[in-house]
């Protein structure tokens, strides 16, 4: 427990200044940073041995994609387009063993667009109103829902949420998860964030907890598929990047279509 507490803290050291000086461009160079290394551990839990070369496009390929999704504007489907039949092409001619093709082929496709693509949507909340002030507010959210299921399920977790994906995860811990957020959320609007609104605090921060949790459900589903427990080891005590943003992966992208509605 230790451990985890000192490499949050030491992480927290690292991510914050850049989030709150670095802007847009600073939080874009992190995120592709984090994106890099997720689709290195991403290769972990692809079922077929793949080359370095085809890893290597792999990690070109998710640049292009969080850039163009970033930057492409009208140009982002096709943009798409390219990159499935770039790796579609990679994955013909690299592999003597066809019948290993078509499965490398899908599990490159599945990290290139699962990382990039929802990662994508961090700095994209940076840019909106508020921006920086809806970052915390989300990594506030989901890593108190993360922390209070983890507490609520040791102390009173029962009813399994879950067991053949994720053993450990309880329905009581994901209520006690969805009530820290909710703590959290009142204490954003009390300390920097007024203009959170009481709803988007009793509503909107439970369901971006919900969001987290189906985001480490995914996850646990491919760990499990591969047969490993951590993504990688980068974090002591807490895992690899994986273990650490697959939350965000899938409260992200909702906290920005909440955004944009709210906007129009």
């Amino acid at each position: 427990m230790i451990t985890r507490v000192l490499t949050a803290i030491v992480a927290l050291a690292v991510v914050l200044p850049v989030i709150v000086w670095g802007g847009f461009w600073g939080l874009t160079g992190l995120v592709a940073l984090v994106m890099l290394i997720g689709l290195q551990e991403f290769s972990r839990l692809i079922p077929v041995q793949r080359t370095r070369f085809v890893q290597y496009f792999d990690l070109v390929a998710g640049m292009l994609l969080y850039a163009a999704v970033l930057f492409a504007g009208d140009a982002l489907p096709l943009a798409l387009g390219l990159v499935v039949l770039a790796l579609f092409f990679v994955h013909l001619f690299a592999f003597r063993d066809i019948e290993s093709a078509g499965p490398a082929w899908m599990g490159s496709l599945s990290a290139v667009f699962y990382l990039p693509l929802l990662l994508a949507f961090l700095p994209l909340i940076r840019l909106e109103k508020f921006g920086l002030d809806w970052l915390f507010f989300l990594m506030m959210v989901t890593w108190a829902g993360d922390t209070g299921a983890y507490l609520a399920g040791r102390l009173l977790g029962r009813h399994k949420l879950y067991p053949t994906v994720s053993p450990k995860k309880t329905i009581e811990g994901v209520a006690g998860g969805a009530v820290a957020s909710i703590a959290l959320a009142f204490l954003a609007r009390a300390t920097f964030f007024g203009e959170l609104t009481l709803l988007e605090c009793l509503v909107l921060a439970p369901v971006l907890d919900l969001a987290g949790v189906a985001g480490d459900l995914a996850e646990s589903m491919l760990k499990r598929s591969a047969g490993i427990k951590d993504s990688g080891t980068i974090f002591p005590g807490h895992g690899g990047v994986l273990d650490r943003i697959d939350s965000l992966l899938f409260s992200a992208p909702l906290l920005y279509g909440y955004i944009v509605w709210m906007n129009m």
